[in-house]
């Protein structure tokens, strides 16, 4: 069986353990294993120097399974369902701390499991994962700088990637939170990353985090005196975009960047979302939340959802007399946790030491047996 993986975007040292060790238990599993590059990138020189074999060019390519990192994406307009590729199955970070998603039809609200609860609690996977713990054996990676470095100083354009790598993680670490006293009530509202394929292909009429403010400050005020605005930059925009002129313009919201994110979903009143896996977190704390673009878990009866900006007030008044039901948010978040994310997934905070067998086991799982 030819089996093809996404290696594009995989270049953290800890994502490409992971995707590695996928690679080695398919090779167990007998499977000829693929790894979609783009030719000469670090990536491609990194799975060539692993014995891997590699493609870039995929006109005249058939695959029997393929597993791609979202379904947004330039190798996904390559590489569909029916089309160099019978089987494919869609992967992503979880919305749980430290899971996986995995699905066939996509990612996020693209996702089989963008359904009400009557019909996600039918949805149970990886009940045979144990048949495949076989196949794996967890092997950490270790890029071979001695190897990597001398190609990479004779591509300029990397040395350019490697520049802007280290210039934002210093602006990140820079940045000083000045001491700010939240208020008794407010609504927290999380930015997320400008570039989020959530924020390009899932949200109607939130096309920019300026236009959460741009559309709804005036209503808040107006309809909500008594509630504050909280409002938290995505870490990774920090010396990217600097809201400057959002911040000038509402100057009587609470702006902030370094402000422990679990202390302001614990003490807000709300929070209001695009999209962002922060609602799916916040409601596990069981907190109300309010959300403004597409996304899987709007359809799960605790959130109230903004189809379309006229509704606002309306959907946000009915979220604050809304009753949390505690007992109803566990066995929903029970069930993504046992039946639906992958269980283990590799972060920057937490390495290869959340990288179970039962990880490898449950991609297996998934990837060779029928949705249940």
């Amino acid at each position: 069986m030819k089996v093809a993986l996404e290696f594009i975007h995989n270049s953290s040292l800890t994502r490409i353990s992971l995707f590695f060790n996928i690679a080695y238990a398919l090779k167990r599993m007998g499977c000829d294993v693929y790894l979609l590059v783009f030719k000469n990138s670090l990536n491609h020189r990194i799975a060539s120097s692993a014995g891997f074999k590699t493609v870039y060019n995929l006109k005249n390519e058939e695959f029997d399974k393929a597993l791609l990192e979202n379904n947004k994406g330039r190798i996904q307009e390559l590489i569909s369902p029916g089309h160099r590729c019978k089987d494919i199955i869609y992967s992503e970070i979880g919305y749980l701390p430290y899971t996986m998603q995995l699905d066939r039809k996509g990612v996020n609200s693209d996702a089989s499991y963008n359904v009400d609860n009557n019909a996600l609690y039918k949805i149970e996977r990886f009940r045979n994962w144990r048949s495949y713990l076989k196949y794996v054996e967890i092997t950490p990676y270790r890029v071979s700088i001695k190897k990597i470095l001398p190609w990479v100083i004779s591509h300029p354009a990397y040395l350019g990637d490697i520049a802007e790598f280290l210039y934002l993680k210093c602006m990140r670490l820079y940045y000083p939170e000045k001491k700010r006293t939240l208020p008794d009530k407010f609504f927290f509202i999380p930015f997320q990353l400008h570039n989020d394929t959530q924020i390009l292909h899932n949200s109607p009429y939130i096309h920019s985090m300026h236009d959460i403010l741009e559309l709804f400050h005036d209503d808040i005020r107006k309809n909500f005196p008594c509630y504050g605005i909280v409002v938290k930059e995505h870490p990774y925009d920090f010396g990217l975009l600097a809201y400057r002129g959002l911040r000038r313009k509402y100057s009587d919201v609470i702006w902030l960047r370094n402000y422990n994110f679990n202390t302001l979903i614990e003490k807000c009143s709300a929070m209001i979302t695009v999209n962002s896996s922060s609602g799916f977190k916040a409601l596990c704390r069981y907190k109300k939340v309010l959300t403004l673009g597409n996304c899987f878990y709007n359809k799960n009866g605790f959130v109230e959802h903004v189809s379309r900006p006229p509704l606002f007030t309306e959907k946000l008044s009915a979220l604050l007399k809304k009753e949390v039901d505690k007992s109803g948010v566990d066995r929903y978040m029970r069930h993504f946790r046992e039946y639906i994310f992958v269980d283990g997934n590799i972060s920057s905070d937490g390495g290869i030491a959340n990288l179970k067998p039962k990880t490898i086991a449950e991609i297996l799982c998934y990837m060779f047996e029928a949705e249940r």
